[in-house]
């Protein structure tokens, strides 16, 4: 993302997509130890988070993108416009796609944040499901 590649972000997101999904078709199968369910539905939820993210929340962040390619291209076309030969029609044209790379920045730092707050709270979740359940199963020696 940070080299603003989208056809690379779209491959990244089309394999986590499939990794998420596969994995948790797999955890249909996982039996728990000891009948203890905590693992699998810790990390069915982690999967959930990569699943969502990648099938709502990437897409977002791609097309912000591609708008802001294509704003670049067009501010690019109006700053090489001297200012007496630009028409009314060029700056309404320049003004409505900045209103439209402002909401969409705004958009991209919204699904941003969302994606941190809601990774961070996953990773949180399975850490502490793991620390739980091997407090819960490792054998104690006196």
């Amino acid at each position: 993302m940070n080299d603003k590649k989208v056809n690379d972000m779209e491959q990244a997101r089309s394999a986590l997509l499939n990794f998420a999904n596969e994995g948790l078709k797999a955890l249909d199968t996982v039996k728990p130890f000891e009948n203890d369910p905590s693992l699998v539905a810790a990390c069915r939820k982690t999967l959930q988070f990569y699943q969502q993210t990648a099938s709502k929340d990437i897409p977002k962040l791609t097309d912000f993108y591609v708008k802001s390619e294509e704003f670049d291209k067009l501010k690019k076309s109006f700053e090489g416009k001297s200012g007496s030969s630009r028409t009314q029609a060029d700056v309404d044209t320049y003004n409505k796609a900045v209103n439209d790379i402002n909401a969409a920045v705004k958009g991209f730092n919204q699904t941003n944040q969302k994606i941190n707050t809601a990774r961070a709270q996953a990773v949180n979740e399975w850490n502490d499901a793991e620390k739980r359940f091997a407090d819960e199963h490792m054998p104690h020696y006196k």
